[in-house]
């Protein structure tokens, strides 16, 4: 039998080395588990990203970003269906979700499913995009199951809130309250609902549930006044009060972020004072509220509190007249011990184009 020329030995080698190259790919991609391959996890109510990468976190980088890549998709499929009827407002939800997506920590994401098959990580992490009161389900339960809190001897702030009127609706519970039994903190990142050893991320455009409506005392006379004419009343305006107490009064703002702002803190009054008005006419036009950049509406509740005895007020941090300025202090949860003994108001106030 003869054997082949060399040039011919050499080609078939050749061809070898290259057919064993273009294999190669082929070969570490069926090394993936078949979860991964097939991406057919379910979960109910959550969106679900998968990555994989040399380490961990960056199979978790990823798969974070495949989340917003599914978040974007999703919402332009909504937006070709209902544009006519939400006219924008679904663009400013989807850039909202998104953005918020991307500053979620990993504690928020829930990990499906992980796998190290050397040298690669996959991974499959889940976005619970349910609305809060369906989120709350677990804390409610193990809030039940805790010790019963102590009588409040003031009405409560959140008492009627959009989430309590939620809660009541689909849960029959009228008993939330963010000191007890459901507590409420704000870690640096967003505020967060506890109960016993549970936690649940409040996003941040979930932020205004929390928020009281206006609640009005006749000691205080709580009103605000707009300044200019040429501006709406909801953008320029003064906090106006006619106390028929007397006692230390504090102003604090409650912005739709969250954020809790001291205007004014134990400032004695008495009821000989006709009207009280902030800030200062003299020195101030007034108070200017402006919306948040990609935001068609929100909300501002103007909290009034006049107590016997001064407050310590210095966790909370005052407005800065900075342009770009940010508030500093998120002291929701703390709100209802403050007003303990006091004489107090709300006033929400609804700032839109």
């Amino acid at each position: 039998m003869r054997g082949y020329p060399r040039p011919i030995i050499a080609l078939l080698l050749l061809a070898a080395l290259i057919s064993g190259c273009q294999t190669l790919p082929e070969a570490v991609r069926d090394t993936a588990p078949l979860w991964y391959s097939r991406q057919q996890l379910v979960q109910a109510g959550a969106w679900i990203g998968y990555g994989e990468g040399a380490t961990l976190a960056e199979a978790k980088q990823a798969a974070r970003a495949d989340l917003s890549r599914t978040l974007q998709s999703q919402v332009t499929s909504q937006i070709t269906i209902e544009r006519q009827q939400h006219q924008g407002e679904v663009v400013v939800t989807a850039r909202s979700a998104v953005e918020e997506l991307s500053r979620a920590q990993f504690s928020e994401l829930q990990t499906l499913r992980s796998e190290a098959i050397n040298p690669r990580f996959y991974v499959a992490l889940a976005y619970d995009n349910r609305p809060l009161w369906q989120r709350l389900a677990p804390l409610l339960t193990a809030a039940a199951n805790a010790a019963a809190p102590p009588e409040q001897s003031v009405q409560e702030l959140f008492s009627a809130s959009p989430l309590q009127q939620q809660l009541q609706r689909h849960y029959g519970y009228g008993s939330y309250r963010p000191n007890a039994p459901l507590t409420l903190s704000h870690d640096g990142n967003g505020y967060r609902l506890h109960a016993a050893d549970q936690h649940v991320g409040v996003r941040q455009r979930e932020v205004a549930l929390l928020l009281p409506p206006t609640q009005l005392s006749p000691q205080l006379g709580l009103r605000l006044e707009p300044q200019l004419t040429n501006y709406p009343p909801e953008q320029l305006f003064q906090v106006v009060l006619q106390p028929a107490i007397s006692g230390y009064l504090s102003l604090i703002q409650i912005f739709g972020s969250g954020a809790t702002v001291l205007n004014l803190a134990n400032q004695p009054v008495t009821t000989a004072a006709l009207s009280l008005r902030y800030p200062d006419p003299k020195r101030y036009e007034g108070l200017m509220t402006e919306l948040p950049a990609g935001q068609s509406e929100t909300r501002v509740v103007h909290l009034a509190l006049i107590c016997h005895q001064p407050r310590d007020l210095s966790r909370f941090s005052a407005l800065s007249s900075e342009v770009g300025q940010q508030p500093q202090s998120f002291l929701l949860g703390e709100l209802p011990a403050l007003l303990q003994g006091c004489h107090w108001s709300a006033l929400s106030q609804r700032i839109g184009r």
